[in-house]
């Protein structure tokens, strides 16, 4: 049994446990790993490496976007770090899935499958499950071209 409390760049979802003595499966290219954090714990640690935090990202996207149920979170806009719940994140059962990773696909609406070979059974309706990858995508969009004209505001102030 593999152990591991922090998210990396490679994580494709996270999501229940289902064992006595952890509490999350951490699924990624390398394998998967158990963990006694909570989902959002894990996904709070993973934000603070970008200079975020879970409840900062989930503020934001509520008030620029209005998304105010299984709201996705943005980690790193950067890197294209971000994910989204099957469910509602109080609830044990929540998947957290990173649509970067995901294979875009129609063939089995009751399983995700990730561009790896791995596949996840999904716990949502096919409908809510498109409709998180499309606000998801909408996040990323909106987040990354802010960023994109913050910069190029501040290299044409530092020009003058």
């Amino acid at each position: 049994m593999k152990v591991m409390d922090e998210l990396n760049k490679h994580t494709y979802a996270i999501g229940p446990a289902y064992h006595e003595d952890f509490t999350s499966m951490i699924y990624t290219n390398a394998g998967y790993y158990f963990s006694k954090h909570k989902p959002v714990e894990l996904l709070d640690r993973f934000c603070h490496k970008f200079g975020n935090s879970y409840l900062g990202s989930i503020t934001s996207v509520r008030k620029q976007l209005g998304y105010n149920k299984k709201t996705p979170i943005i980690i790193s806009p950067e890197e294209r770090l971000y994910c989204f719940p099957t469910i509602s994140p109080d609830k044990y059962d929540c998947l957290w899935l990173f649509p970067k990773y995901i294979l875009q696909q129609e063939s089995d609406k009751s399983l995700v499958m990730f561009k790896n070979g791995h596949s996840l059974p999904l716990n949502c309706s096919y409908k809510t499950y498109k409709d998180q990858i499309q606000k998801s995508s909408h996040c990323l969009l909106m987040f990354t071209q802010r960023k994109s004209f913050q910069i190029t505001i501040k290299n044409d102030e530092e020009e003058e």
